[in-house]
């Protein structure tokens, strides 16, 4: 299935899942389409002094209610509910993310000042830095810890100060930290930041990392997650894929859930890419991605990427970490880890690398309230999926078939089923049926409802052909043609037969039956995945790999430049019951072009097993 990027800090499990309208005729197409949502903010005022508040007023089409509120800087305003304090002297904006889309946010920036007006006191602020650290490497933090603030001569602590304190001091030199208290003359001390020398552990592990296919890849992101219930908790999800030459393996989990659809694997087999799943160390095929293709990497959407830019890596290591400061090196940690960057960049303070072992590192990207990312790369050079290898020297490279997807394709391979012939809207406005195609082992018949017949001649234009109910028949190794009209009390009756120049190839190719779509012949059959609908109706097989998808534009006589979109996958749906009962199937593609709609076209087949047209039962059986 479509893989969906739902990894967001603050809110990040937001799982989509569109809904298909199928099509009624195996030409037809329904389009999801695309609303425009929008949000602005305006602030009752965006200058306040300290202890001061404002009100954002919101316009959007979003939910107010799921607003993410975020302030830039606490230590300057903090806001709730729409509701923004002004704590400390300086610039901060406050943003409003909508739970529906991340990127669609916007902000409110505020300045806070502490000045006395004509009229107040101005007290004596004092400053005591006698047991605060003030020399520094390159990369540490500021550290306040034992600075005592005093306003005429009594202790306070509600004192706001620049830099702010655990800053990272990324500059070399002597720098003053200012104190300021409200209605008061800001004082200040110096501290000294001095050079760090090289540590190349760090760069090491990259440049090892770039030079192998097999690592694990985790990305754990904290802070308030939504699960999938609805409800939003303070916990984290994460991605865990395990990259190896010829084997990857994902698994997702949320608030300690683990999400089925991103539980899988591959392996490279001598009969083409298995998908497979892990369940209690157990090793459970899934389904072929390709019979043609041999390296998952050339059938499955994750690649092992992992290139980061070396020339960005620190080379100075300071209390235990390395400060990432490099653009460059900062976007691919953000980008691959597939996060919502928007919220990522808005609310970012630092990137930090940790060494955690001789083939471990990673990275923390702290995002202040809203949460933080850690990304990390383990295994370098040694990781693999345990227990696959021995599941194929014990099992081999063949995947058990689901009985009822057997007898599924035996039925539809039988070349007995009734499809319907689409929809038409007549003259009056009002949507019709337009027929039924009858099929069987020997025969097939077009059979177009007379309404049909005569607006589709009325309407052809001069050089269209006109259309008749019509049909083939297999008799004694000879095929022939007929067609169907109507005698003088309006029934139907065979008006004409004549040996056909087609050949029984012909007969099976031309007349479109399932048969000849190589998505249902035995060398495919385990490319199917079997999972249920969301629904209360049917059951599907997918496939996903391989050109399947495309052979079903062929089958239906299409191209993918007419549509201009991409397939995603190819479905064969059936309706819930017993084997036996089953007489109704769904053949469809879903689509996407590159604006994210969805497409899907459809052919059902109905009657399986027992479909007859009587007229021409009667008439081949004349013929003995």
């Amino acid at each position: 299935m479509k893989r969906k990027k739902i990894l967001a800090i603050s809110s990040a499990l937001c799982l989509t899942f569109s809904t298909l309208v199928l099509a009624s005729c195996n030409t037809s197409t329904d389009v999801v389409e695309e609303v425009e949502d929008e949000i602005s903010l305006s602030a009752t005022t965006n200058t306040l002094k300290v202890g001061e508040t404002a009100t954002i007023e919101v316009s959007t089409t979003y939910d107010k209610t799921t607003l993410l509120w975020v302030s830039e800087d606490e230590s300057v305003v903090t806001v709730s509910g729409g509701t923004v304090t002004a704590v400390g002297e300086g610039k901060a904006k406050v943003y409003a993310y909508p739970k529906e889309n991340f990127d669609d946010y916007t902000y409110v920036e505020f300045i806070v000042t502490s000045e006395a007006t004509a009229g107040e006191t101005i007290n004596e602020l004092a400053i005591d830095a006698t047991n605060v650290k003030t020399d520094y490497k390159l990369g540490e933090n500021l550290d306040l810890t034992g600075l005592v603030v005093t306003v005429d001569g009594a202790e306070v602590s509600n004192y706001s100060t620049n830099p702010r304190n655990g800053t990272t001091l990324q500059v070399i030199g002597e720098m003053e930290v200012v104190v300021s208290y409200s209605g008061c003359e800001s004082v200040s001390f110096t501290i000294k930041v001095e050079e760090n020398p090289i540590d190349t552990t760090l760069y090491d592990l990259a440049e090892k990392l770039s030079t192998t296919k097999n690592y694990k890849y985790d990305v754990e992101l904290f802070g308030k997650i939504e699960g999938s219930d609805g409800t939003i908790q303070d916990g984290s999800l994460k991605y865990s894929y395990t990259f190896n030459e010829t084997k990857f393996y994902l698994k997702f989990t949320a608030l300690d859930e683990i999400y089925e659809d991103y539980d899988f694997g591959y392996v490279n087999t001598e009969k083409g890419v298995m998908k497979y799943k892990i369940v209690d160390e157990i090793v459970t095929p899934i389904c072929y991605e390709s019979h043609q293709k041999y390296d998952y990497r050339e059938v499955s959407a994750y690649k092992d990427e992992n290139v980061l830019t070396l020339e960005g890596f620190p080379l100075r290591q300071t209390s235990g970490y390395y400060l990432v400061t490099d653009n460059d090196l900062i976007n691919d940690i953000v980008s691959k880890a597939d996060s919502n960057a928007s919220i990522v960049y808005n609310n970012m303070k630092s990137v930090k690398g940790y060494v955690i072992s001789e083939t471990a590192f990673k990275f923390v990207v702290d995002c202040g309230n809203v949460g933080h990312l850690e990304v990390t790369y383990s295994d370098i050079g040694t990781a693999d999926v345990n227990g696959v290898e021995q599941y194929l020297t014990d099992n081999g490279d063949e995947i058990a078939i689901d009985s009822e997807l057997t007898t599924i394709f035996n039925k539809i391979n039988a070349n007995n089923y009734t499809i319907a012939l689409g929809t038409f809207t007549n003259a009056s406005g009002v949507e019709k049926n337009a027929g039924y195609k009858y099929y069987t082992e020997n025969y097939y018949v077009y059979l177009y409802e007379d309404e049909y017949i005569e607006y589709y001649n009325a309407n052809a234009g001069e050089t269209a052909k006109e259309i008749a109910s019509c049909g083939q028949f297999i008799k004694d190794d000879v095929v022939y043609d007929f067609t169907i009209g109507k005698n003088d009390n309006n029934e139907p009756v065979i008006e004409t037969v004549n040996a056909s120049t087609d050949t029984i190839e012909d007969f099976y190719l031309n007349g479109g039956y399932i048969s000849t779509f190589d998505a249902l012949d035995e060398a495919n059959i385990d490319m199917y995945a079997h999972e249920t609908i969301t629904n209360t109706t049917s059951e599907g097989y997918v496939v996903t790999g391989d050109s399947l998808t495309y052979d079903f534009y062929d089958y239906l006589g299409l191209s993918l430049e007419t549509f201009g979109v991409i397939p995603a996958e190819f479905a064969l749906y059936h309706y819930k019951g017993t084997v036996e009962a089953l007489d109704q199937i769904a053949l469809i593609e879903i689509v996407f072009d590159m604006s994210g709609k969805y497409y899907a076209l459809a052919t059902y087949l109905t009657n399986l097993g027992y479909t007859s047209y009587e007229l021409v039962e009667d008439y081949m059986a004349a013929m003995e």
